[in-house]
């Protein structure tokens, strides 16, 4: 072969131009794929059915074009045809081949990746990758490693250069010999980066998952309300103008409906509606800023600046001077709630609505909607964006208690097309799920989760289905409650560190894992019981949980571990700050302390070893640890669980939380945090036994009891303000 043929080829010496590069979906997947012929410089997987959800469009558009150098546009053409058909003859004998075809949503990705080094190569005066040695590769590395985060290494740097080696049999224009780069070395080695096994992903702050959820509940609960009406009231209005008792054409006919439309407004004191881009400055013509279609759409009638009669015109004007003119326009009612932070009477959370704010009110409504299931199902979004039209299913476990199962399709880890799976919900994700349908235009068979979805109006004939842009939907959302939030009765979301939470779809799952395992008594947005969303999500009723509810709970396990051992160190430095313990399990617990304590003593090391050697020994007993909302639980004996008094000894696996009785348990450990939740009860049980009415229905023996355990929990408090 000439070098001239190496450096310009023409074709491909393995792969012909009409081959379907989709070949190897027929054959892995038994299904017919459409024609995306080898030769073409446009590949495009649009039509590829069960493509993932959550893929944007134009990652099934691969475009060669964009390579400037034919050599190179060549090479990888074959590299990704090699990846997606690992079944034709040319690849099958290719020992690091992939097994199954690649992702169609990873090909645009990748094209970009061997984009970059190509690039890279042709900057070098480098023009075939026969030339390629480890000392560019180790430059190039350089050079990409002062752009990109060091976990990105792996992923856009030595997988993209190392492929072309992996199939360099297959390529026209390929590495030398055998050569490949960095050899066999994982990037670690070569970089010296080493990657947290930790979940890096960020849990959203309480402070800012709080507002925010409660702010999605309000237009799922409240606002949808609202905008659902309003949006069949604009359908109704742009409904072709038809013939009611005459020709809509009659001056007459259409003075008297113009007439009774302005007395409807007169009637319930609603001012004429503004042009969007209505000017503040005075106009030479009155009606210049009204919306005067509109008016004629309620009117049913045809109306212009430039085409209305006179007599139509006097009508208006006397309207406008009369009623005024504002925004708005739709005669839909808006709900009243309680401003925030005043205690003022009810008002409307917003302005009337006009129909130009629909789209974006729809997308604010669907932003909410997708923020309270991401929030509450523990499901990723690849899940979400996958739900379609009917995917709740209503269980009733014959008393009479509902639940939910929503439906949906695991993408994570499968094969194309994804896998049918199921997850737990609880009633507000129904609600929202319940909102998508309403707001749902397209078929049944459809995706719930589209841009349709904001569309006022059909979408045209040949238009593709695109997903919603959900962070983009979120921020949108966060904006609005700080700036329009405090009419509807929402607080506004705070800043972190000084700038907006950077929020993103993948945060959700990880926070509500994290959240339940820190706060697994507590609420958040002020309303959803967080142990109540565990019990949903994870225990899987009627049958087992789905394999997406299976991981979540592997890594609620994890967070839990982690709380745990947090709760040990906070345990461990409030003792050593002197602040007092109380409970059964006081004096075990101050052991324990003493010996950690001492051990650090005769320790030897920085003061990053140090933190280290006291979380090793703190982890020894927390994971007896259990948290409460009036005590700590050191489940370390079963035997002297008073919440495990009448259950069998062979199920002791755990504490009852809701059934301890901490101020005699000895397993019960009592601490600063825990003193406004036992004052709260004795509040309680004190107003039970003044209240003479309650007290005439009480029995004696039983008021007796109850005063008898207020005096314990008295005596708690002054032992536990004694120590202090």
């Amino acid at each position: 072969m000439s070098v001239a043929a190496v450096l310009e080829p023409h074709r491909s010496l393995f792969f012909d131009d009409a081959l379907n590069v989709l070949g190897g979906f027929r054959d892995i997947y038994g299904f017919e794929p459409p024609t995306v012929r080898f030769g073409e410089d446009v590949w495009d997987f649009s039509a590829v059915p069960d493509r993932p959800a959550w893929v944007a469009a134009n990652h099934f558009v691969v475009r060669f074009d964009r390579i400037k150098q034919a050599r190179w546009r060549l090479t990888v053409k074959e590299l990704l045809c090699a990846r997606l058909s690992p079944t034709h003859p040319a690849v099958v004998s290719i020992p690091h081949r992939r097994r199954r075809p690649a992702p169609l949503g990873d090909v645009t990705v990748r094209l970009l990746l061997y984009r970059q080094w190509l690039d890279w190569l042709d900057a070098h005066a480098i023009t075939s990758l026969n030339e390629v040695r480890q000392e560019h590769c180790d430059r190039y590395l350089a050079s990409r490693s002062r752009e990109i985060s060091p976990g990105a290494i792996s992923n856009q740097v030595f997988l993209p250069l190392r492929e072309f080696a992996d199939y360099s049999a297959i390529l026209t224009n390929g590495y030398k010999d055998d050569f490949r780069p960095w050899e066999h070395r994982r990037a670690a080695h070569v970089t010296g980066y080493r990657a947290a096994k930790l979940n890096a992903t960020p849990a959203i702050p309480p402070q800012v998952l709080d507002p925010l959820l409660a702010g999605a509940l309000f237009f799922v609960e409240t606002a949808s309300t609202d905008i659902l009406n309003a949006r069949a009231e604009h359908r109704q209005l742009w409904e072709p103008l038809q013939l009611r008792g005459g020709s809509a054409r009659i001056t007459a006919e259409n003075l008297q409906r113009l007439t009774q439309a302005l007395d409807g407004y007169r009637l319930q004191s609603r001012q004429l509606p503004l042009l969007r881009d209505a000017r503040a400055e005075p106009l030479d013509d009155p009606l210049a800023a009204v919306n005067i279609r509109l008016i004629g759409r309620h009117a049913r009638v045809r109306l212009g600046l430039t085409t209305i009669t006179k007599e139509q015109r006097n009508l208006l004007l006397t309207a406008v001077r009369d009623l005024g003119a504002a925004p708005g326009g739709l005669h839909t009612a808006i709900t009243e709630v309680a401003s925030f932070g005043t205690d003022g009477a009810p008002g409307p959370w917003r302005d009337p609505i006009a129909p130009w704010e629909l789209q974006y009110l729809t997308a604010r409504l669907v932003g909410a909607c997708f923020c309270t299931i991401a929030a509450l199902s523990a499901m990723r979004y690849s899940e979400i964006v996958e739900i379609r039209p009917g995917s709740i299913e209503p269980l009733d476990d014959g008393i009479g208690v509902i639940r939910w199962r929503l439906h949906s399709k695991l993408v994570k880890g499968q094969r194309h097309g994804g896998r049918r799976d199921s997850w737990q919900v609880i009633e507000p994700v129904v609600r929202a799920i319940e909102v998508l349908e309403r707001l749902h235009t397209n078929g049944p068979e459809d995706l719930l989760m589209t841009t349709d979805l904001y569309r006022t109006l059909a979408r045209e004939p040949g238009h593709p289905i695109r997903r919603i842009g959900a962070t983009t939907l979120l921020r949108d959302l966060i904006a609005w409650q700080n700036t329009n939030g405090a009419r509807a009765g929402l607080a506004a979301i705070p800043d972190v560190n000084g700038r907006p939470w950077p929020i993103t779809t993948r945060q959700f799952r990880r926070t509500l894992a994290r959240e339940i395992a820190f706060r697994p008594h507590g609420t958040i947005a002020s309303k959803i019981q967080l142990k109540h969303v565990r019990a949903t999500v994870t225990e899987g009723y009627w049958g087992p949980a789905g394999e997406s509810a299976e991981r979540f709970i592997e890594e609620l396990g994890g967070e839990e571990r982690t709380a745990r051992e947090e709760r040990a160190r906070q345990r461990f430095d409030e003792w050593e700050h002197g602040l007092p313990i109380a409970g059964g399990a006081r004096h075990r617990l101050e052991q324990q302390f003493k010996v950690v304590a001492n051990d650090l003593e005769s320790f030897q090391g920085t003061l990053d070893e140090r933190e280290q050697r006291l979380r090793k020994l703190l982890r020894k007993h927390a994971g007896s640890l259990h948290f409460g909302i009036l005590n700590d639980c050191h489940f370390t004996d079963p035997s002297q669980a008073r919440c495990l008094k009448h259950v069998p000894p062979e199920s002791r696996t755990g504490p009852l939380i809701a059934a301890c009785q901490p101020a005699r348990c000895a397993n019960a450990s009592i601490h600063h945090e825990h003193l406004p939740g036992w004052r709260a009860v004795i509040a309680h049980t004190d107003e039970l036994l003044n209240d003479p009415v309650i007290s005439r229905k009480v029995p004696p023996h039983e008021r007796q009891r109850i005063a008898q355990q207020r005096d314990e929990h008295v005596a708690v408090i002054t032992a536990f303000k004694a120590d202090a």
